[in-house]
């Protein structure tokens, strides 16, 4: 949309159009800047501020509780395991003094997690959205697993 400039009715339109208007109270009369500061300031209290009352109280509301069936509980709970195996075989590479007996302990631990999510992700039916999840952090669990055994890191 094309427009010709902005004047005191308004933004005018390019094709001959009508301008646009300004918001409109409920009794159709046009509202300016300086005719709501006006309001605003005449309805206020003593000093200039204006009394606000404090919210409702928020009784009676509970809180989204999303339930997880027994196969998404299993399959977060492993995933969590594999990623905090991953944390540590980080800070494991962080330290100078790296054995490869600890690096063989973290690769056995993440094949016994990368089995484990895979039969949890079987377990999930397709369309979870935890599906994914388990199988990226078996699939990375696995990655990481061969990367130790074919001697990446030390």
């Amino acid at each position: 949309m094309k427009l010709n400039g902005l004047g005191p009715r308004g933004i005018g339109r390019a094709g001959g159009r009508e301008p646009v208007k300004g918001p409109r109270r409920a009794d159709g009369q046009g509202t300016g800047f300086s005719e709501l500061l006006r309001e605003s300031l005449t309805s206020q209290g003593p000093g200039g501020a204006a009394p606000v009352a404090p919210p409702p109280p928020l009784g009676g509301v509970t809180p989204l509780q999303r339930t997880m069936s027994p196969e998404q509980a299993r399959a977060a709970a492993v995933s969590g395991d594999a990623l905090e195996l991953l944390d540590h075989l980080s800070g494991l590479l962080s330290t100078p003094d790296l054995s490869p007996s600890a690096l063989d302990q973290v690769a056995d631990a993440l094949e016994e997690k990368a089995a484990e999510l895979i039969s949890a992700r079987d377990a999930l039916p397709k369309g979870d959205p935890l599906r994914s999840q388990a199988n990226e952090a078996g699939v990375l669990s696995a990655v990481e697993a061969y990367k130790i055994r074919r001697g990446d890191y030390w």
